[in-house]
């Protein structure tokens, strides 16, 4: 994973995949190490960003690019309350489809359960 972070930001790091992650704070990209993200205290073949994957720490879980974080909505309609839980790209489309019908998406209680 190239570098994508700023120094100074909150990152969990680890060498291997059996390893457990940890906390970092992020210094720099090394094209020369084989351990290319360097923190400060040391280097780190694995990197990813802290905000959004908190569940990972002290884990030796895989990161994945697209975590699938879940939404439970929740709202009234005609035929009573409707609860659904939804993906984050499932729950993109429906505040797009709301939109485009002209729903009032303050009327909508969201819940991020991840």
């Amino acid at each position: 994973m190239k570098n994508q972070f700023k120094p100074f930001e909150q990152v969990l790091v680890r060498d291997h995949e059996n390893d457990v992650w940890t906390c970092g704070i992020y210094s720099h990209y090394d094209d020369n190490r084989n351990d290319s993200h360097v923190c400060t205290d040391t280097a780190w073949k694995q990197c990813i960003p802290y905000e959004g994957n908190e569940h990972l720490l002290n884990t030796n879980k895989p990161y994945t690019l697209l975590q699938q974080k879940t939404f439970n909505v929740a709202w009234s309609t005609f035929n009573g309350p409707q609860r659904v839980e939804y993906t984050d790209e499932e729950f993109e489309n429906f505040i797009k489809i709301a939109v485009l019908r002209n729903k009032d998406i303050r009327n909508f209680n969201v819940k991020r359960l991840c």
